[in-house]
């Protein structure tokens, strides 16, 4: 996968690396033993090959170990078929990255994947009585009001539907991730903050209000669909500190660009 905006691809070398159904089931039985009921799968995506998810599945319902995961994968890898076979296996939940739906941003992120393959998907996960965790990006470089209004609108209809896990990241700048840092103002250089749930950096193509309007329309949009318990609140303290710094700092960059 060639996202940019994740650092995985490149830490891997692009490459897959996997392991036998039998070697993950008897890690399933072991932590069984342990007294674990569910588990998360952390493979980033678990249905990068077709074959050997189905494989893979397969052996863990045959296992009749009892118990309910959590999966990731990207949201055009779901098909029926695969779906009905992961559930069956025990899988209740799909972690899946949405990011956008403005099909400009998709190009900047490298990640062109249609709104009718997205809402086809959710209907055939939902349909099936399972549970869809999205994660959607706020602040991509070169995100404009309109992208962001386009994305919130999408949040809150599909968010409205029972069995909708919906999470917002902020975007986070890590190096090697393929993101222009022209696009973007950086607020902090606290690493601590860098975790994708507090604003590091904001696009300059939101405006001089753009941190305010992102910020604010994550704390709306999280509360309209009754998620605020996956999604805490952006830190008051630490968002007042940069507001306040906000004015300085645009003053020494328009300072910087007329010398």
């Amino acid at each position: 996968m060639t996202c940019n905006f994740c650092t995985l691809n490149k830490m891997w070398g692009f490459q897959h690396r996997t392991r036998s159904p039998e070697d993950i089931v008897a890690e399933i039985e072991m932590l069984k033993s342990f007294g674990f009921d569910r588990v998360h799968f952390k493979d980033e995506t678990v249905t990068l090959n077709r074959k050997r998810a189905m494989e893979l599945f397969g052996e863990i319902e045959r296992a009749e170990l009892g118990m309910s995961y959590k999966v990731k994968s990207r949201i055009d890898q779901i098909d029926e078929p695969l779906l009905q076979q992961m559930m069956r296996a025990g899988v209740d939940t799909i972690h899946t990255g949405i990011e956008t739906l403005s099909r400009e941003a998709q190009r900047r992120m490298s990640k062109p994947i249609s709104e009718a393959t997205i809402r086809n998907a959710f209907d055939v996960m939902l349909g099936n009585g399972c549970n869809v965790n999205p994660v959607y990006l706020f602040g991509y470089g070169g995100e404009t009001p309109t992208e962001l209004e386009t994305d919130t609108r999408f949040i809150r209809e599909i968010g409205s539907r029972s069995g909708v896990i919906t999470y917002i990241s902020f975007m986070t700048p890590h190096p090697q991730a393929g993101v222009s840092a022209d696009e973007l103002e950086i607020l902090t250089t606290d690493l601590s903050r860098y975790n994708h749930k507090q604003p590091v950096a904001v696009p300059r193509s939101l405006g001089r209000d753009g941190l305010r309007r992102m910020v604010d329309t994550y704390h709306e949009v999280t509360g309209e669909v009754g998620m605020r318990h996956v999604n805490p609140r952006v830190d008051p303290v630490y968002l007042g500190q940069i507001l306040k710094a906000k004015p300085a700092m645009e003053t020494r960059g328009e300072s910087e660009l007329a010398a």
